[in-house]
């Protein structure tokens, strides 16, 4: 298989996890993946919580906060 093509079906995934704080790819693998940073303190958590069940629960005031920020 080495250096052919094949088909992959649209629906195929390929999730690969790390531990390394700072993982490196090869340029023509970070051009075709979309990497994820999922370094979050508690703080930067509860923050990004708060405000999606803002957004959901009161669009008004999600609306509202955002005019201001």
């Amino acid at each position: 298989m080495a250096g052919k093509e094949i088909e992959v079906s649209p629906q195929f995934r390929l999730y690969l996890h790390t531990k390394s704080a700072n993982p490196r790819f090869p340029p023509e693998v970070q051009a075709e993946t979309c990497l994820i940073n999922f370094t979050c303190t508690e703080t930067g958590l509860e923050e990004q919580l708060l405000a999606e069940t803002v957004r959901r629960e009161r669009p008004d005031l999600a609306t509202q906060k955002s005019i201001f920020n």
